[in-house]
C-alpha cells in the first residue's frame, strides 16, 4: 500500500467515533494475534524437495487453527 493511502486510512481510522469498547475488543485482537504470531515464529518446517504426509497441518499452530474457527463459528466454549 502506497505511504499516502496508507496515512490516509489511519486518519479515517482515527476520526471515527470510537468507545472504550472497541478499544478494550482491539487489545483482545492484539492479545490474539500476538500468541499466534509468536506460535508461528516457533514452528521451523524446512522445505527438503518433497512434501510429508499431513505436512499441511502440522505446519500450521493450533491456536491459529482455533482462531480461525472461533471468527468463523464461534466460540465453542460452553
Amino acid at each position: 500500500m502506497p505511504l499516502d493511502l496508507r496515512t490516509e486510512y489511519c486518519q479515517f481510522y482515527l476520526n471515527q467515533r470510537r468507545t472504550p469498547e472497541d478499544d478494550r475488543n482491539a487489545v483482545i485482537l492484539a492479545k490474539a494475534a500476538n500468541n499466534v504470531r509468536e506460535q508461528v515464529d516457533q514452528k521451523s518446517e524446512c522445505f527438503v524437495g518433497s512434501f510429508e504426509n499431513a505436512c499441511q497441518d502440522k505446519s500450521v499452530p493450533q491456536s491459529l487453527k482455533s482462531l480461525v474457527s472461533m471468527i468463523l463459528r464461534g466460540p465453542t466454549i460452553q
